[in-house]
């Protein structure tokens, strides 16, 4: 079975896109959110970046 285009499409995104992508939907969720926790480089303060940015927008 070939995969899923989310998923063919989501290596090429960067985690904002990512982080974006992955609230569309449950399914989306499931698929991409492994893609997310891969791209996240904690030494280089990925988390607080990619958080804090979503976080001042609301």
């Amino acid at each position: 079975m070939p995969p899923d285009p989310v998923l063919i499409i989501g290596q090429y995104l960067d985690q904002r896109d990512l982080y974006s992508c992955i609230q569309v939907s449950r399914s989306w969720n499931e698929m991409l959110i492994p893609q997310l926790w891969r791209s996240i480089r904690t030494e280089s303060g990925g988390w607080w970046k990619l958080f804090g940015e979503y976080g001042s927008q609301t």
